[in-house]
């Protein structure tokens, strides 16, 4: 039980390290950062170490990066991700290379983004809510 504990903290420890190397990343790419949040299952104690996500909220003050600007629907009505989305998140995604840089889920969200999300009721909550609810890790 004791080393159970133990492996838990350790754990816990590699990720709170590897989420501040990722805020690092998200300051020094994103200009227009507003504040990097931590929601879901690791915040609220849920967290399976062996096969969980990291959900964080980066929120941005650029309505370029809003969701459904500039987004393409293919023949299956599948939502593409805006170009300028979609390499900003590989800029920031090859300068992880942590344990856990693969179970980061980034969801890039403008303001806009959060109160179209905050509209929406999931089975485990309100998403926008939980979402600006989520433990602070920046804040511009």
């Amino acid at each position: 039980m004791i080393s159970s504990i133990v492996n838990i903290v350790n754990e816990n420890n590699v990720v709170e390290t590897e989420l501040k190397q990722l805020t690092n990343v998200l300051i020094e790419e994103i200009p227009s950062l507003l504040d990097v949040r931590v929601f879901g299952s690791y915040n609220n104690g849920n967290w399976d170490e062996k096969k969980s996500d990291i959900d964080l909220l980066v929120l941005l003050n650029d309505e370029d990066y809003y969701s459904k600007k500039d987004v393409k629907r293919c023949l299956d009505y599948n939502i593409v991700e805006s170009e300028l989305r979609r390499s900003l998140r590989e800029r920031i995604k090859e300068k992880l290379t942590g344990e856990y840089s693969d179970r980061f889920s980034l969801y890039l969200c403008t303001p806009t983004d959060i109160a179209n999300l905050s509209l929406f009721a999931l089975s485990r909550g309100n998403l926008g809510e939980n979402m600006i609810e989520g433990r602070l890790n920046y804040k511009k």
